[in-house]
């Protein structure tokens, strides 16, 4: 079995019967995108027929309409395995191993980068507050 088989069986394994209107509008614009060969990003979907469908555009409410968004594609990856890889400019369905392994090390930069950041915010503040935490100090980073 090639990965696109495995990345499709695992797409085929979401049930539209599980997910929330949401993750159903979601996984939509997924797919088009994965057949369109095109990244799909937040604005799109909050302007597809399927999101308007459920929640009618504000252009007042769109930020709170992406972090529904977001939400709805981590939960998705959590709860289902959903394939969707993401960067600054969009999401997209895994299309092979090349992009697995360019997504997982761009995960990882940012983690690193993200977690370096709060040490040295923890660092600086700990004298400063005389406060100390359990999770910062047990970590060797």
């Amino acid at each position: 079995m090639t990965f696109a088989d495995k990345i499709m069986e695992k797409i085929n394994q979401i049930r539209p019967e599980t997910l929330t209107a949401e993750e159903r509008a979601v996984m939509a614009n997924m797919m088009t995108g994965m057949r369109e060969f095109k990244k799909i990003t937040q604005d799109d979907i909050v302007k597809s027929a399927r999101w308007q469908a459920l929640r009618p555009y504000d252009i007042n409410k769109a930020e709170t309409e992406k972090r529904q968004i977001r939400k709805v594609i981590r939960d998705l990856r959590i709860k289902f395995g959903a394939p969707i890889l993401s960067d600054r400019n969009g999401y997209w369905v895994c299309r092979d191993q090349t992009d697995a392994a360019e997504y997982i090390r761009a995960l990882e930069i940012e983690a690193k980068s993200t977690a370096k950041a709060w040490f040295e915010t923890y660092k600086a503040m700990k004298d400063t507050l005389n406060a100390t935490s359990s999770f910062f100090e047990n970590f060797n980073i």
